[in-house]
Formats: C-alpha cells, structure tokens, sequence
C-alpha cells in the first residue's frame, strides 16, 4: 500500500482506536471490514482485547492472499471479492453495482469502510451502502471515510487547491475527481449529496470527524470519517 511497517501499525492501531472511541466496538462482536487491504485494522484487533469474529474482504486478490496466509484463523476470514473497478481491479467480473454482500456475510455488528468510498463513483456508492444496511445488526455501526465537499472547500470546483487537493473535475452524481488519468484514486462528494443518500436509507449521523486533508480538521487523521447507525 506505499506504506512502511510503522506507518502500517500505526494505521490500523489509529483506525481500532476511532472504533472503540466513537462506533463502540464490541470485544466479542461481529466486524465486516470491506476494502480490508493488507490487513491493517485485522493485525491491529488480533494486538488487543478483541475476541469477536472478523471478515476482511478486498477486490486485490493478492492482499487477500498476503491475509489468509499470515491473519487468518478460526475467528479471521479473508475473502476476494472480484467485483470490477477501473483502477484497482479493471479485470474483475462483477459490476460493484450487482454486488450481493450477503454472499460473503449475513450480519454484522460493525461495518467498517476505510478509503473505500474514496475510490467510487456515485452508483457504487449508493448500492455498497445500501448493501451494507442490508446485513447490519439493528443496534449496529457503519464506520465510513470519505473526502467530503463542504463550505470548508468553496473555490475548489473551480480549480483552486484546498488543503492537499482541489477535486477540480466532476465524476457526476455529486462527485468530483483529482487525477485526471486516474479518476478513482481520489473522489470527492458533496456533503449534502451523502447526507440524503444516508437519510434515504434509514442512516443517521452519529458521530462526524474531519480529516487534515483539509482545512478546518476536528482530527488528527487523514479522510473525514463518518460513523452512521440505524434511525
């Protein structure tokens, strides 16, 4: 992932830290993490008092193989999801629109998504999330980070760079791209536009953190994280 040993540890630590703080993570409850990489949040569980089950799925095959050869245990799967997408998984065979989540998992008590949504378009977007509400517990948490256009970014739909990035191009559906050659390496939406895709499905806002991407942080972390739970 372009990132060192520490940086790997410390990731995954400060993202199991943000769980129990703000999404109450439960020692013995269920996590589906979907776009677990190379297994971050999963290493930093298996260093703590967490004895719930946990279910790490990717559309990189070969992350998947690095977890199910060194993470894996009676209590820890890793499953490939082979679901396309243009940067990271050109070749995949399913549509992220046609993804069957309950495939893989039929219910959790948290559902995390880390960078996930910053790597789709707006049709994706609405279906994983509509998905993810399909196998949460009614009591449960959805742990989402984002790059999130609010009144913190004007001027950046024109052009003009706003903290590390300006999002200058438009994806459609309420979202805006920074890499010309690589639409999906980076995405942005408008906060309004997630805030009624979250209404829409019965989502409510919990808890909310700013990342340093950008101006105008309330944290210490990169995205903006977003944690929804069932109105």
């Amino acid at each position: 992932m372009g990132e060192s040993d520490e940086q790997f540890l410390a990731i995954g630590d400060a993202i199991a830290d943000q769980l129990e703080e703000w999404a109450g993570l439960k020692d013995r409850g269920r996590v589906l993490d979907v776009g677990c990489g190379y297994g971050r949040l999963a290493h930093a569980l298996q260093r703590r008092s967490f004895h719930g089950r946990y279910l790490g799925l990717d559309i990189l095959p070969r992350h998947i193989r690095w977890c199910q050869r060194n993470l894996s245990g009676w209590r820890w799967r890793f499953r490939h999801m082979d679901v396309r997408n243009s940067r990271y998984n050109p070749e995949g065979r399913l549509a992220a629109e046609t993804l069957a989540l309950d495939r893989y998992c039929s219910s959790a008590d948290l559902i995390v998504a880390s960078s996930l949504f910053t790597h789709l378009e707006a049709a994706s977007v609405r279906h994983y999330l509509s998905k993810f509400v399909s196998v949460l517990a009614s009591d449960g948490a959805i742990y989402a980070s984002f790059f999130a256009l609010n009144t913190r970014h004007e001027g950046a739909g024109a052009g003009e760079k706003v903290g590390v990035m300006s999002f200058a191009h438009e994806l459609g559906g309420g979202g805006r791209f920074e890499y010309v050659k690589e639409p999906l390496r980076a995405v942005a939406y408008e906060e309004t536009w997630l805030e009624e895709r979250f209404e829409s499905l019965g989502l409510e806002v919990r808890n909310r953190s700013y990342g340093n991407w950008c101006p105008g942080a309330t944290g210490d972390h990169y995205q903006d994280i977003y944690v929804l739970g069932v109105r």
